[in-house]
């Protein structure tokens, strides 16, 4: 979220399965995938095709959704 941040000021709305981003309307949504991955959602028009985007069909909450992994395992103390 500290990168997503840089991007200007909006606002964050939890919701039960995901965090939605938005400033008049949604942009993007952050929620949990697996134990080590979350899965972005961004809502964005005309995005150049990339091989870690997947793009959603018509009528999706998001135009376009990847995953990222977490870098390291985190151990409880």
């Amino acid at each position: 979220m500290t990168q997503i941040r840089t991007f200007g000021v909006f606002e964050e709305a939890p919701t039960k399965n995901y965090i939605s981003l938005r400033r008049k309307k949604q942009f993007a949504m952050v929620g949990p995938v697996t134990k080590d991955s979350v899965e972005i959602g961004l809502n964005a028009k005309d995005l150049p095709a990339h091989a870690r985007l997947k793009v959603q069909p018509p009528g999706s909450m998001c135009n376009a959704t990847t995953r990222i992994k977490a870098r390291r395992k985190w151990t409880r103390s």
